[in-house]
């Protein structure tokens, strides 16, 4: 079970090892839900814990609480749910943190996840259940949704090892998302607890669930791989699609005296070359689609090599479940799933050995009634989305100054830079502030916007030509929040706050208009913004430190660096992770997309290096600061401009004409001098100007050198 009853891990704190650092939650920040006598309220009990409710900075989560024995089995746990938090599909449950509590009568583990409605096996599968009634389009999606999550762990070598409906929380269908979405739970802690007994797994340790367990496990004729889990899923999807309780009708027939006596029926039935399986025909009768039927037996097939790649369970789940709606909508009669179903591009063989029923059981007892599978009632048309916007299109400007320009105001570093409308310049301070600037004229800031209750780390101008975000960070870089002005209107005014549960360290505008923030626990969070409000959607999270740098690539990819001194790619539609660019020898803090698509990176081990995104190979590298690479800018001839802490800026000339037998491009740059420290931001101006942000508290506008 996890976060609405299921399965899970927990948390950090104390004595936990600096590793897991950046998914730590102290015990405060959770506040705890409590009945009428003042009791934690109890969401579910699961095997080795209990699920509470309660709240994460505001937001409902779900915390899995459990007493593990100091030594490996500990160890085991950070691992598992390592894996958890770091885990970006959204089809698995999110995990926002861990926990662990010591006071006088032990040591408890908190894993601390997102609530959801609850389990697929109380919301689908009971009677009464709020899905209880659903179709065979939302049935075989809801599979697909599982597959998808377990293809993405597959990809990373993860195997679930405990896949069952108890481990599928659903979420609460919306007005925007009417239908329900399936999440995976509790990935990775049955294979990752391996303490060999009965104690840390269901009947035979750390293998998963005996029902839905692979016959080569019960019989130890082969060790667990993603196959296994494919296996299970198999027994779940019959089960997901029948409405029955997988082997129920023969183990009752069967009448054993105890449970060793069921574990051995259950082991006699389904091990070796002629195992037995849940009848086929169980399906047939739901007018389950004879394509999915092949795809189920096939997932259950004996042998694991013979077994689909969830990715191609996924793909076949997905086929089905369109062409259900199809059929469901063309009003030709009949259930939905009726009908011919078209098969998948590639060919699914049917198992070796067709379902049979146990040998020596008499016949089966009568079964209750299961869930009807009904057709689709109509949902509402969502809204229309609104039209895309105009992204603001730096312009012309009759500058006032020559060769450079500095600005005075803020009284503390200057963090952070954005380009507003009409050559206006923002800036961001860890003073708390952000000033606006006329970049054509200079002088005094034109408007101070205060009251962010922290450091502006980041700036980002929104694309309807008004708005600027901002990225806030508390003294202690853990918490954060989004504050979004109106700079179209004077005074400018505040308009939303979004909070965030960490620190805002970067910020960047998606392709379709979306916020991305980079964060202090690793995270990068997608946000929506709208007119009064907003809201974080999605948390893509792979990196194991803080994300200091985003930057958007031409066909919409987001490119995140991090203090784990690596870059990631992200596919932003699935919220998936593309490719992972390694190189640099210490931090990633900042990002630049040249001119000609390549992607630039700038590195505490003070080089840039350059980056070929198809590829993904590195196609240079820029030496020559003395100091940490702080900022980038890229500029529109294919130039690119590089902030340091050695208190200069170097215009290097990265054009492919110049760089393109060059892999190492040592001191080739025009060095700017005039910052007296650390140059910690950087913003292209129109007319071939720059501007800089500074530890030395002042923002400088340069002309650029031809």
């Amino acid at each position: 079970m996890a976060a609405a009853g299921g399965g899970g891990g927990g948390g950090a704190s104390g004595g936990v090892g600096a590793d897991v650092g950046f998914m730590t939650l102290n015990y405060e920040d959770v506040v705890w839900d409590r009945n009428k006598r003042g009791n934690p309220v109890i969401l579910g009990r699961g095997a080795f814990g209990i699920v509470y409710t309660g709240r994460l900075h505001g937001q409902p989560v779900a915390i899995k609480a459990e007493v593990l024995k100091e030594g490996e089995e500990v160890e085991a746990w950070l691992k598992a749910a390592r894996l958890h938090y770091t885990a970006t599909c959204p089809h698995i449950v999110s995990v926002h943190g861990i926990i662990v509590d010591h006071d006088d009568s032990g040591t408890t583990h908190h894993l601390v996840m997102e609530r959801l409605a609850g389990t697929m096996t109380d919301l689908l599968l009971k009677p009464g259940g709020a899905h209880y009634g659903a179709d065979m389009e939302l049935r075989l999606a809801l599979l697909a949704d599982v597959a998808s999550g377990l293809a993405y762990l597959h990809a990373a070598s993860v195997i679930h090892a405990d896949v069952k409906p108890d481990n599928v929380l659903l979420t609460a269908p919306t007005r925007r998302f009417p239908n329900p979405a399936a999440k995976l739970a509790d990935f990775g802690s049955s294979v990752q607890r391996r303490v060999g007994t009965r104690t840390r797994g269901t009947l035979v340790g750390e293998r998963g669930t005996l029902v839905y367990m692979d016959p080569v496990l019960l019989d130890r004729s082969a060790s667990i791989t993603a196959a296994s889990d494919v296996y299970s899923f198999g027994i779940m999807a019959w089960q997901v699609l029948s409405g029955l309780q997988p082997y129920k009708a023969e183990m009752t027939a069967a009448a054993p005296t105890s449970e060793d006596d069921a574990v051995l029926l259950l082991k006699a039935h389904v091990c070796g070359p002629r195992g037995k399986r849940p009848p086929a025909a169980a399906l047939v009768e739901r007018c389950v689609p004879p394509v999915v039927v092949a795809l189920v037996q096939a997932c259950w097939a004996p042998t694991q090599a013979s077994r689909p790649a969830m990715a191609a369970v996924q793909r076949a789940l997905e086929a089905a479940a369109t062409a259900a709606e199809t059929w469901g909508a063309g009003g030709s009669g009949g259930g939905v799933g009726r009908g011919p179903v078209a098969a998948p591009a590639f060919a699914l063989a049917p198992p070796t050995v067709p379902p049979a029923a146990l040998p020596a059981a008499p016949p089966a007892a009568p079964m209750p009634a299961v869930a009807p599978i009904v057709a689709a009632a109509p949902v509402p048309t969502p809204a229309p989305l609104p039209a895309p916007v105009t992204p603001v299109t730096p312009v012309p400007l009759a500058y006032k100054w020559d060769a450079q320009l500095e600005l005075h105001g803020h009284n503390k570093s200057v963090l952070s830079l954005a380009l507003l409308p009409g050559g206006g310049l923002a800036s961001g301070s860890n003073d708390g502030t952000v000033r606006l600037w006329d970049a054509a004229r200079g002088g005094a800031a034109t408007a101070v916007l205060e009251g962010h209750g922290g450091h502006v780390v980041a700036l980002a101008a929104l694309p309807d030509g008004r708005r600027l975000a901002a990225g806030v960070c508390s003294s202690d870089r853990k918490l954060g929040a989004f504050i979004v002005w109106d700079t179209g209107i004077v005074p400018p005014t505040r308009c939303a706050t979004i909070d965030c549960v960490s620190g805002v360290w970067a910020l960047a505008v998606l392709s379709d208009g979306r916020l991305a923030a980079g964060c202090y626990d690793g995270g990068v969070r997608l946000v929506e913004v709208g007119a009064d409000g907003g809201a974080v959607v999605a948390t893509l999270k792979l990196h194991y430190g803080i994300v200091c740098a985003l930057a958007v690539l031409p066909d919409g990819t987001l490119a995140s660096g991090s203090h784990d001194h690596t870059v990631r790619l992200w596919d932003v539609g699935p919220d998936t992770c593309v490719a992972t660019l390694e190189g640099h020898s210490h931090l990633v803090y900042a990002l630049a997309v040249l001119a000609d698509g390549r992607l630039a990176s700038g590195s505490w081990d003070n080089t840039v290096r350059l980056w070929d995104v198809a590829t993904r190979a590195c196609v240079g590298v820029l030496e020559g600061h003395t100091n940490w690479a702080n900022a980038l800018a890229a500029l529109p001839d294919g130039r690119l401009a590089s902030g340091s802490v050695d208190k200069t800026i170097r215009v290097w000339d990265t054009r492919l004409g110049i760089l393109a037998s060059i892999t190492r491009f040592l001191g080739r740059a025009v060095v700017l001098k005039g910052h007296t420290d650390s140059v910690t931001a950087l913003q292209l101006l129109p007319g071939g100007r720059l501007a800089s942000g500074s530890d030395d508290k002042t923002v400088r506008l340069w002309r650029l050198p031809p």
